[in-house]
């Protein structure tokens, strides 16, 4: 049996870890995938899932307690209960979208993802660094290297990332970014002016959703913004940040709004927090365009979320990013506020916007062509990982 182990799951990671499910949710699998998730977030997934089974593996109370008191003697708690899942549904071959912390304890073969190494490609930032951040994302890096039979990464430059920094033994396969199956709905024009209303939106504004983290690089957009409202540019600016505990430690939010206050542009910065699925295929139908200029040079789901919806891509001309948009995006200098300004004053012009909506629609095809023929392959390889492993 192939175990699928799932993390505590907000609504960002579920869209991340349906990429891998929906690569084996087929009926012919229903035998040999199991997927295993904490008992609390089973309702996410019920109506992602067509055909695989779902199951809870975290302990009872009781059992936690148990546990929980040996392990300040033995071993860390959290892992067990992995190890206890493998052993009651007999896992031989078990996948790990997102790798726990003390993966190390895992004794049977499994493939895991590595979803980033901005600590190693931009260690001068507080968010990649900072109490001790490095030397845990080095160390979890460094041992799936050793011991995973399988990586995914999201870009060929991700792999060429990971061969340079780091000793592998793991077959690396790329798994590029596609658009969430849960962003398929239908959104009424009705139900997208009440949204654009309910937001504070009135004019032609550009949308950027991600956390407020420093590399993400919302304060030089807000100052390209004004900086083209100086030349007489009228727009706004729509930001997610929806998490709290980010916007309380590095403050980006408080910078925004002084920028904003001290510019008299304050109306036109809107952070939204949090947004649904239905708000968030607004947004993208609706934005003049994406901007993602962010510091850190890795592909970004955002992106092909834009090009799937016909909506202009505005990032860095950095690798990994350049790599992912090709000649689909805008591409700007995300540490120049004038580059970033240039480039969203191109999109002004309705020719070249139209210009871009069709290239980036054409670069979204391409990667959904190139993703069925990628989840083919990657069917085939976990399986046979299986029947390997039968025979141990």
């Amino acid at each position: 049996m192939i175990g699928i182990f799932l993390p505590p799951l907000d609504v960002s990671k579920l869209k991340y870890v349906l990429n891998f499910i929906k690569i084996l949710d087929k009926a012919e699998n229903q035998s040999k995938v199991i997927i295993l998730v904490y008992k609390e977030n089973i309702s996410l997934l019920e109506n992602e899932i067509t055909y695989l089974p779902i199951n809870s593996f975290d302990f009872n109370k009781y059992y936690s307690r148990i546990l929980g008191y040996a392990g300040k003697i033995i071993s860390p708690l959290s892992f067990r209960e992995y190890e206890m899942a493998i052993k009651k549904f007999g896992i031989k071959f078990a996948i790990f979208p997102a790798p726990p912390a003390d993966i190390i304890n895992c004794k049977i073969p499994y493939a895991t993802s590595i979803q980033s190494m901005g600590h190693r490609l931009n260690p001068e930032l507080s968010e990649t660094s900072q109490e001790g951040l490095w030397e845990g994302r080095e160390n979890i890096i460094s041992t799936l290297c050793k011991n995973a039979k399988i990586l995914f990464i999201d870009s060929e430059i991700g792999k060429e990332y990971l061969k340079f920094y780091y000793n592998r033994k793991s077959e690396i396969i790329v798994l590029p970014h596609s658009l969430p199956d849960s962003l398929n709905i239908t959104v009424t024009k009705d139900e997208q002016f009440a949204i654009l209303n309910k937001f504070g939106i009135s004019k032609r504004f550009l949308f950027y959703p991600a956390q407020l983290w420093p590399h993400k690089n919302h304060v030089r957009i807000l100052e390209a913004l004004r900086y083209l409202k100086e030349k007489g540019l009228d727009l706004q600016l729509v930001f997610t940040g929806s998490s709290n505990a980010i916007r309380k430690k590095y403050n980006v939010d408080l910078i925004l709004k002084r920028i904003a206050l001290d510019s008299k542009i304050e109306d036109d910065l809107i952070i939204t927090g949090y947004v649904n699925d239905l708000e968030m295929k607004t947004l993208y139908l609706n934005a003049l365009a994406m901007i993602m200029p962010q510091l850190i040079p890795e592909p970004c789901i955002p992106i092909v979320e834009a090009m799937g919806f016909n909506c202009p891509v505005i990032t860095s001309n950095l690798q990994g990013l350049k790599e992912q948009v090709g000649d689909s995006g805008v591409l700007v200098d995300p540490y120049d506020v004038y580059s970033i300004a240039n480039g969203i004053n191109l999109l002004l012009d309705d020719q070249e916007r139209g210009r871009f909506i069709k290239l980036g629609s054409n670069r979204y095809n391409s990667i959904k062509n190139e993703l069925q023929l990628i989840f083919s392959d990657i069917e085939d390889n976990i399986i046979s990982r299986l029947n390997f492993a039968k025979h141990d």
